[in-house]
């Protein structure tokens, strides 16, 4: 269920979504007028840019390219403009979750997003930066420079202005001229990047997360191992923590947040996984008979049951 795009493909892309954040209901409209044009014998790729696309959507001719951009990037397609396995079991209409009602869903959705490296602004947000409060002009500035560091192609100003708008706009509850809470996108319910009092600032909420379920942690921490640390049958809680991928980073757990989750739901693996403590190492230890293959693929299986309430 969960998916860690390729880490070698990190041509940088800062447009496609017309600064509109994903909306509810996009992705299961999105994906009802996929399977339709599937079972049509159509390309998926057409689906997006027919005459009568605005009409299907019920949408403006941008959105439309919008939502076509977050089916890309939230793994509903493949890069052959094919449905996923993820988006025919999570948002068929007998799907796991078609109206994204469960937490489950929004972050797998971030996840794919946080740790895309094409997503540059998201990717650097929850894997590179370490500033507690930004304004959009200093993220702006920040994601900039990394550009120039990495040697990337530097977008345009107005380019990645635009981004970082859409970016903040889709996990940050809006501010409406009535100081009530206006909510644009479905991402914002996982409350990961919050207002502060200065005017024009926010930060991100590391912490706990009440809605982010134990399998959905394990599963991007496993990932994460085999990314990162194939080689090793230890890992440790400050690679845990704070590493780019992580699931300290992505998910923005503080050190606490992850050892509570190791003690609450360690018993998921059997005893193929040990947490210790010897002489001041806080790590996850492989028993011999595990691979972080077989660990990874039971972590999928968890996370479907996880759906129905049967863990």
């Amino acid at each position: 269920m969960l998916n860690l795009p390729d880490q070698r493909d990190t041509k940088p892309t800062f447009s496609g979504h017309d600064t509109f954040p994903l909306r509810y209901g996009w992705l299961k409209k999105s994906y009802d007028a996929l399977i339709k044009a599937e079972n049509n014998d159509l390309n998926a790729r057409d689906v997006f840019s027919a005459n009568d696309s605005i009409a299907t959507f019920g949408v403006g001719k941008n959105m439309v390219s919008s939502m076509r951009h977050w089916c890309n990037v939230t793994n509903l397609l493949d890069k052959k403009n094919k449905l996923t396995s993820f988006a025919r079991k999570v948002f068929a209409d007998d799907g796991l979750d078609p109206y994204m009602e469960n937490p489950i869903t929004l972050w797998i959705i971030h996840y794919s997003l946080a740790t895309n490296p094409r997503l540059l602004t998201y990717y650097w947000f929850f894997n590179i930066n370490n500033s507690l409060n930004l304004d959009r002009k200093t993220l702006q500035n920040e994601v900039e420079k990394f550009c120039v560091d990495s040697d990337y192609e530097k977008p345009s100003s107005n380019t990645l202005k635009r981004d970082v708008e859409c970016f903040v706009r889709l996990y940050m509850y809006r501010t409406t001229q009535n100081n009530d809470d206006a909510i644009e996108s479905p991402l914002t319910e996982l409350g990961l990047i919050v207002p502060i009092h200065k005017q024009g600032f926010f930060s991100f909420n590391r912490g706990a997360k009440q809605t982010l379920p134990a399998i959905v942690f394990w599963g991007a921490l496993f990932k994460f191992w085999k990314e990162s640390h194939k080689t090793q049958h230890t890992l440790a809680l400050n690679n845990i923590a704070y590493k780019p991928l992580s699931p300290g980073r992505v998910f923005l757990l503080d050190e606490n947040s992850i050892v509570e989750y190791i003690y609450n739901s360690i018993h998921l693996f059997d005893g193929q996984v040990e947490w210790s403590e010897t002489a001041g190492n806080r790590q996850l230890q492989l028993s011999a008979k595990i691979t972080l293959e077989e660990l990874d693929s039971k972590c999928n299986k968890l996370i479907k049951e996880s759906y129905n309430n049967e863990i």
